[in-house]
């Protein structure tokens, strides 16, 4: 995706920034909530970039080794519609049709779908841009570089809605038995989106989103999908870049200007309006809700919360107007507000589509650390809908959020993601008991593989090595677990779960095998 455009230190800073990344221990109130609160059924997402191109069949196999619940799958208009370089439409194209369409651009997601639902993993499609050329006005930018990697405009420039929303009717006809939609990738970030502004005060993007939206959204519901989860925005998590055509919109000001408020959430009147493309009379403003029904009734709104070198309850640019994963608070009380402004009480979902750490910015040991904290806390969210790992496997040179080095190594966060383990608090007195949170994420497909009961078994290392301290049956369809502890005395606590030996559809050469034990990370406890 475009992790690229949220890398904000220069690498020349990595060194320090290692250093500056201290140990975690505890996670405070970040996101806290009483356990009845919790979002104990979040998707546990992945996204594995180009997945459909390469060796589908092996990747779709390790994640459900792995457990992923849902795939993030990005359908890219631009890559799957005719004549996308030439500036004329193809004549008697019916865009709305996936007949029209090359048959060879559907092959490899037929392909895809057809490994990852025969495997029970659900699919997220990502219905995004760049468009094709003959679907975006002229005049774009000329291209730069963005993150130090060059980006071109073209494509992104002022998309048609109208031809947008013929795309998702297509591909939503084509793949009835998908049910999970993100409708455009990082609206408010440039490259994704452009122009962000465009002679106004406001983000222009917010208005050409506003018109995507509400023509995908209308496709999503001529095509049978009205009752599938349907995730708006997807926002990019900078809320202190620069601003201009291509830069970053900071995320909560594009979603007040999406909804038509200012800062103070009061509807946007007079020339601003006009220029948002909003209602500019009292009647309009009434209207506004039933115009445009995706901002009131989707299932929520997606987001990239990407941190860079602290544990997830701190901020590493703290921004009011920002969604790193410490400002989650205020995403969702900007929903909240938003809905509020046109007399609408309904509380949308905040779905985190991308996440991770990078290493470089974390050592691989405090990543994995972290992702299990961040992870606990979007548990105890009951409004967080999911959590999200972005990459299986690092790109060479730059990326380095995978589970996997590029070299092929299995990294610390690789056992972290596939068993979490949390302790928000790690020291007691005798007698007392501690809480720990964990995920034997395998085990509902082992579950539904054997048809046997599933148990994880909570463990403690004295000296004298690893003893099960209790055992946990895992009822959880994520596989997730919250339970108290009453621990003998002090030493290291790891959690450890068995795969079926029966269970081969869940085997994965060198990840996992029937029969094999897997641990979580170990963490110290202090039994006083």
């Amino acid at each position: 995706m475009s992790l690229i455009g949220r890398i904000r230190a220069p690498w020349m800073r990595l060194g320090a920034v290692m250093l500056a990344a201290g140990a975690v221990t505890g996670c405070g109130a970040l996101l806290s909530a009483a356990p009845a609160a919790a979002s104990s059924n979040q998707w546990a997402m992945f996204e594995v970039p180009n997945l459909q191109f390469e060796d589908t069949a092996n990747q779709v196999q390790i994640l459900r080794s792995l457990g992923a619940s849902v795939i993030r799958v990005e359908v890219d208009w631009n890559a799957i519609a005719p004549n996308p370089d030439s500036r004329r439409r193809p004549a008697r194209f019916n865009a709305a049709d996936p007949n029209a369409y090359p048959a060879n651009k559907w092959a490899p997601l037929d392909n895809l779908v057809a490994q990852a639902q025969s495997r029970g993993i659900a699919l997220d499609f990502l219905v995004t841009g760049g468009a094709p050329l003959w679907a975006t006005a002229t005049g774009a930018p000329p291209c730069g570089k963005v993150g130090g990697f060059p980006v071109c405009f073209k494509n992104t420039f002022m998309p048609s809605a109208s031809e947008y929303g013929q795309f998702v009717n297509a591909v939503a006809t084509r793949y009835r038995s998908v049910h999970f939609w993100e409708l455009w990738n990082e609206s408010n970030w440039g490259p994704s989106l452009t122009p962000q502004y465009y002679g106004s005060s406001l983000p222009t993007s917010a208005k050409l989103y506003r018109g995507l939206l509400d023509n995908g959204w209308k496709a999503l519901q001529q095509t049978g999908h009205s009752r599938d989860t349907i995730v708006v925005t997807s926002l990019s998590q900078d809320g202190s870049a620069s601003v201009g055509q291509t830069g970053t919109t900071a995320p909560l000001t594009f979603v007040r200007t999406l909804y038509c408020v200012n800062s103070s959430f009061r509807k946007l009147g007079g020339r601003l309006a006009s220029q948002m493309g909003c209602p500019t009379t009292k009647r309009g403003q009434n209207g506004f809700r039933g115009a445009h029904p995706g901002l009131f009734k989707s299932s929520g709104v997606g987001y990239h919360p990407y941190p860079y070198s602290k544990p997830p309850t701190q901020l590493d640019f703290p921004n009011p107007n920002g969604v790193e994963f410490a400002e989650t608070p205020q995403l969702i009380s900007t929903l909240d507000r938003t809905q509020r402004a046109y007399g609408s009480r309904r509380a949308m979902a905040a779905y985190n589509t991308e996440f991770a750490y990078q290493n470089g910015y974390v050592t691989p040991t405090n990543g994995a650390r972290y992702i299990n904290q961040a992870e606990f806390l979007s548990y105890k969210n009951r409004r967080v809908a999911s959590y999200d790992q972005y990459e299986l496997k690092d790109a060479t040179g730059f990326f380095q959020t995978g589970l996997i080095s590029a070299s092929g190594q299995l990294k610390p966060s690789f056992f972290a993601y596939r068993m979490p383990v949390w302790l928000p608090f790690t020291a007691t007195r005798r007698g007392r008991t501690l809480e720990v949170w964990g995920a034997a994420r395998p085990a509902p497909f082992a579950r539904q593989q054997t048809g046997k009961t599933q148990f994880a078994y909570i463990q403690l290392n004295r000296g004298g090595g690893f003893r099960t301290v209790k055992s946990v049956k895992v009822t959880n369809g994520r596989g997730y677990f919250d339970v108290a502890v009453r621990f003998p005395g002090s030493g290291q606590v790891r959690i450890a779960w068995q795969y079926p030996s029966n269970a081969s559809s869940l085997a994965a050469p060198r990840f996992a095998s029937p029969g094999q034990f897997i641990y979580s990370r170990t963490t110290n406890i202090s039994i006083r």
